[in-house]
């Protein structure tokens, strides 16, 4: 277990039960999780969404990852301008031949994460690692969550 504790979105919490309906689909982190990644990630809070995506884990958290802002052709690259408006708030920013990125402004959006993938702005060394904790995440938010309603039954 990773996480010690889930933050589910209100509604859901307050519900008496649900039904998941899963299809076949792909993820680029949680591979074929279906019923799992639709109750782990759906039901989070935005809290919860954050936790699982382990976005500010000490460890393996991407605000701890290495940042290679000039491997970034910056305004020459033909999507300078999807990256620089990816961050809400302004985290990561395009200069003219590399990018800056502002750690402390992260809200852990993780809208930076697809396209900067490819450019190698991020460093590797963490990756694997992550990505296998992601997986254990999304299996401990799910049980959380359904335990929620497993326990309203036995206390009824």
């Amino acid at each position: 277990m990773l996480l010690k504790e889930s933050y589910m979105d209100k509604g859901i919490a307050d519900a008496d039960a649900m039904i998941v309906v899963s299809h076949f689909k792909g993820h680029g982190s949680g591979v074929y999780g279906g019923s799992i990644k639709n109750v782990a990630i759906g039901c989070g809070s935005k809290r919860g969404k954050i936790d699982v995506h382990l976005c500010l884990h000490q460890t393996v958290g991407w605000n701890s990852w290495i940042f290679n802002g000039d491997n970034c052709l910056g305004e020459e690259c033909p999507d300078h301008v999807l990256c620089d408006n990816m961050c809400p708030v302004g985290a990561m920013k395009i200069k003219k031949d590399n990018t800056e990125w502002d750690g402390d402004a992260y809200i852990c959006c993780f809208g930076h994460q697809r396209p900067l993938f490819r450019c190698d702005l991020w460093g590797r060394e963490k990756y694997e690692d992550w990505r296998n904790w992601f997986l254990v995440a999304m299996g401990d938010a799910a049980t959380a969550t359904s335990g929620t309603w497993a326990w309203r039954t036995s206390a009824t």
